[in-house]
């Protein structure tokens, strides 16, 4: 009115427009990222189960992690929503990895249990020192004060070793489950 303008400033503006707009932006971020590992599936391998099995593997991950931070009643808080792009970058590089050996072992090898096994010798120690060293990595930032570092660096290494544990469970069953023909059952 008389030519004075107020505006909120200071850490608790920050903060409320901060948490105001996380999970709009949260959900923004994970779209794009998902929709991104989507179509660099379908551009390595060219096969709607190269795209499908390593996605649903990375998704599940996802899901699994992010239900744990709610479990626990914790906060989405502004690193915690990056928690899902994170683990969409190493969970589908588990998975990538898994798909492809157990795909390229599979046309090898006749039996299934035989190409399984060779994927678990020649892959199962590499992935998981990878899964290893991110979960290392997030146990560090406990040496933070910040319980939000804190909550994010934990959750990250959680997420780390799920996203290993899928991929190596899912992908192969999914991929028995899609290469055997369906038949009927008949009592």
């Amino acid at each position: 009115k008389d030519g004075f303008t107020i505006t909120l400033a200071g850490d608790n503006e920050v903060y409320y427009q901060l948490q105001k707009n996380i999970q709009k932006d949260a959900l923004l971020f994970i779209v794009i990222g998902l929709l991104m590992i989507i179509i660099s599936f379908y551009v390595m391998f060219k096969t709607w189960k190269g795209v499908v099995l390593p996605f649903t593997a990375t998704l599940i991950g996802i899901i699994w992690t992010m239900g744990i931070i709610g479990y626990y009643g914790e906060p989405i808080s502004m690193l915690s929503a990056m928690l899902p792009v994170v683990l969409v970058v190493s969970g589908s590089a588990y998975a990538i990895h898994v798909f492809h050996f157990l795909s390229e072992a599979a046309d090898d090898i006749r039996s299934f249990r035989a190409a399984f096994r060779k994927i678990l010798r020649r892959m199962f120690w590499p992935l998981l020192m990878s899964a290893a060293t991110t979960f290392v990595g997030g146990i560090t930032l406990l040496s933070f004060k910040l319980k939000m570092i804190q909550h994010f660096g934990v959750f990250t290494a959680l997420g780390s070793i799920i996203t290993f544990v899928v991929s190596i469970i899912v992908i192969p069953c999914l991929y028995k489950v899609l290469r055997r023909p369906i038949q009927r059952i008949e009592n």
